[in-house]
C-alpha cells in the first residue's frame, strides 16, 4: 500500500449529490486491480481525522476515478474539490479474479455499490467479455448513467418506485440471468448475497469456487486488519475485509452470521 499526493484531473457532477473524480495517481494505478479500493483524506485539517474509503470507479493509467457521494462531512469535502491534490492510501485489499474461460460475465449491484463493479465492467470488456449488469436502485434518480459504464455492457435497471426499468429490487432480475453467467461479480447487502446464493443453488448445479464473488466492506479505518473495525464473518472464521477482502467468494461468507447491521460503507461508497 503505498501513500501519495494524487492530483485532481477532472470534477464532474454526474447525478443528485453524486460526482465523478478523477485523479492523477500512477503509482496506484498502475498497481491497481478491479475490486480494490482507496482511503482518502477528505479533509485539509484534522475534522474527520479517519480516511474515508471508495472502491476505484476507474483504472486507466495514470489516472484513476471515484464515485463521491456527498451524503456526510467526509465526503461532502471530497465532492466540492475541483483543483489541487488529494491524499491517498492504496491499493487496498484484494480485488476480483477473472477466470482465463469465462466468456459471459454477469454483474450484479445494489444503490451506488454500483461503483465496486464499474472498474471490472471495463476491465472484462476490453478482454472481449459479454458483460451483463444488473442493477437496483430506489429511483431513476439514484441510478448511475448509462454513459458511466463501457459502451458494450447491457444494462438492466430495477427500481422500487418502477421509475425505469423494471419495479421491484435486484433480485427480481437475477433467475432470468443466472442461468448464462461463466462468473458473477456483485456488490450490495447481505440480503441481496444470500438471494444470489439461493438462485445459483436453483439454477446452477455445478460451480467452482471463483462462480460467485462479491465485494464486502464494512467500516473501515486503518486499512491494514490490525484494528479489526471491518471483520466479516466467513467459513474460515472472521477476518478483516481490508485485508482478506473486499472482495469474497460467496460460498465463503457465513451469511447466517452476518447481521444486516454490518452492512456498514458500502451502499454508501
Amino acid at each position: 500500500m503505498l501513500q501519495t499526493q494524487a492530483s485532481i484531473i477532472q470534477a464532474r457532477r454526474v447525478g443528485p449529490g453524486m460526482s465523478i473524480l478523477t485523479l492523477r495517481a500512477p503509482d496506484i494505478a498502475s498497481r491497481a486491480r478491479a475490486g480494490q479500493l482507496v482511503l482518502v483524506r477528505c479533509s485539509d485539517a484534522d475534522d474527520p481525522y479517519l480516511r474515508r474509503a471508495f472502491p476505484l470507479f476507474a483504472i486507466t493509467p495514470p489516472d484513476i476515478a471515484l464515485l463521491v457521494r456527498a451524503d456526510e462531512p467526509g465526503r461532502r469535502w471530497l465532492a466540492h474539490q475541483a483543483t489541487g491534490t488529494i491524499d491517498l492510501l492504496g491499493p487496498v485489499g484484494r480485488g476480483f479474479t477473472l477466470s482465463p474461460l469465462t466468456r459471459n460475465l454477469l454483474l450484479v449491484s445494489e444503490g451506488l455499490a454500483i461503483a465496486c463493479l464499474a472498474a471490472l465492467a471495463r476491465v472484462a470488456t476490453a478482454a472481449g467479455i459479454a458483460v451483463t449488469l444488473a442493477a437496483g436502485a430506489p429511483s431513476a434518480t439514484t441510478t448511475l448513467p448509462a454513459d458511466l459504464l463501457p459502451t458494450d455492457v447491457e444494462y438492466l435497471v430495477a427500481t422500487a418506485d418502477g421509475s425505469l426499468g423494471q419495479r421491484g429490487t435486484v433480485a427480481s432480475l437475477l433467475p432470468d440471468v443466472v442461468q448464462w453467467a461463466d462468473q458473477i461479480g456483485a456488490a450490495g447487502s447481505p440480503a441481496l448475497y444470500r438471494a444470489l446464493s439461493e438462485v445459483i443453488a436453483r439454477h446452477r448445479l455445478i460451480v467452482d469456487d471463483d462462480f460467485a464473488q462479491v465485494w464486502w466492506l464494512g467500516p473501515i479505518a486503518c486499512g491494514l486488519g490490525t484494528c479489526l473495525s471491518c471483520t466479516v464473518e466467513t467459513r474460515h472464521g472472521r477476518v478483516p475485509s481490508c485485508r482478506e477482502g473486499p472482495v469474497f467468494r460467496l460460498r465463503d461468507l457465513d451469511l447466517t452470521a452476518i447481521e444486516m447491521d454490518h452492512y456498514g460503507e458500502v451502499n454508501r461508497a
